[in-house]
């Protein structure tokens, strides 16, 4: 567990670490996979968000997958794409936060995953962003960077009190 004042010199605010909704590449699962090969490739993205028409949260999707529904045992048919919809394939499971998740909890999701996706709650599953682990890096890249941790670690100095002292020097 991360110490309390450390999370909140990571992170103070979640909302801050999310990327909305409407800046994020998706697709709805009665898109075809020839859409979605379309998207993906000009997004250049390794995977991207499928969600239901309601903006509910249902999987995710790469190349890998589409192309696998292409291939025959001889050859590629690109026209099996056009034919097939996205939620007749079976999707990747992704890692869901909610926005109230501890940064100690979305760090330990993002060691395996470029980003996890952030949902109203993790029953009706309604699309709201996703956190990259590229946020998260620069975030604590930042924070290990800061002339007052530094100063912390060399002095010796007593963590608590310099945070309190300092505690608007430590917001990224």
């Amino acid at each position: 567990m991360i110490n309390p004042k450390l999370r909140h010199m990571i992170v103070d605010d979640i909302q801050s670490l999310i990327i909305p909704e409407k800046d994020v590449a998706y697709l709805y699962d009665f898109n075809s996979l020839m859409h979605g090969l379309l998207v993906l490739t000009s997004v250049n993205y390794a995977m991207i968000p499928v969600l239901k028409k309601t903006g509910q949260m249902v999987g995710l999707l790469n190349i890998t997958m589409i192309i696998q529904e292409a291939m025959t045992l001889e050859d590629m048919d690109m026209d099996n794409l056009e034919g097939k919809t996205i939620d007749q394939i079976e999707l990747r499971k992704p890692e869901f936060i909610t926005q109230d998740e501890e940064i100690d909890s979305i760090i330990y999701k993002l060691l395996d995953n470029n980003f996890v996706c952030v949902v109203n709650d993790l029953e009706n599953k309604e699309f709201i962003g996703i956190i990259t682990r590229n946020a998260v890096l620069k975030r604590l890249n930042a924070l290990l960077h800061n002339p007052k941790l530094n100063e912390i670690v060399k002095f010796g100095s007593d963590l608590e009190m310099l945070i309190q002292k300092n505690s608007e020097e430590f917001h990224y």
